[in-house]
């Protein structure tokens, strides 16, 4: 009797220990499932998509390679731009490089031309950081960098760098948007003296 008792607990051990079957759970059965279909976009938080008004993209035409940017090293520069402070109705204010070069643009438009030239001869009476007045073709050094200054009858117009301002190329470039011609422009290389054309009627 103790006999097959032996043999039938061995057999018993020998059976439970030949099956070792291990059970798989999904989890997803288990746990809740989101019902919703989510899309991901591309992040955009750190593009910014600026779109050229109708100047940048004349000058974009003419200097395929220039680059606006917000800052360059002319920003910091202390000049005294008279025509903020003189009654404009319109302005425009650029920073951009072109193959390296800094440069700063500024016009003021005003709503005729008796306005556009009192703001322009304010401006002489008091040019530049030092605020010195400067007299009608008088050649003297007006700023530390190379400028390009133009007064027509409805705006003036200022365009600076500090490399070398190529009078002809910039002046297509400005003045071919502008039905009006200018009354005076005046161009300057760095450390140079200013150089007057008044245009003959």
């Amino acid at each position: 009797m103790k006999h097959t008792f032996l043999i039938l607990f061995f057999l018993l051990i020998l059976f439970s220990c030949g099956k070792n079957e291990s059970v798989v759970v999904d989890s997803s059965s288990l746990l809740p499932q989101s019902q919703s279909n989510y899309v991901y976009e591309e992040d955009t938080t750190h593009k910014e998509v600026h779109s050229l008004d109708e100047f940048q993209k004349t000058l974009t035409t003419t200097f395929p390679h220039i680059q606006f940017n917000n800052r360059n090293i002319l920003t910091d520069d202390k000049a005294i731009f008279l025509p903020n402070r003189l009654g404009y109705t319109n302005k425009k204010e650029y920073y951009f490089t072109l193959d390296t070069i800094a440069f700063h643009f500024l016009q003021w438009d005003y709503t005729d031309s008796a306005k556009s030239m009192n703001a322009f001869f304010n401006w002489l009476d008091c040019f530049n950081t030092d605020c010195r007045s400067i007299r009608i073709l008088e050649r003297v050094n007006g700023s530390k960098n190379s400028f390009l200054l133009a007064q027509s009858n409805q705006s003036i117009y200022f365009l600076e760098s500090n490399n070398i301002v190529d009078r002809k190329s910039w002046e297509k470039a400005v003045f071919q948007h502008d039905s009006l011609p200018f009354n005076y422009l005046i161009s300057q290389s760095i450390r140079g003296k200013m150089k007057w054309i008044i245009p003959t009627r």
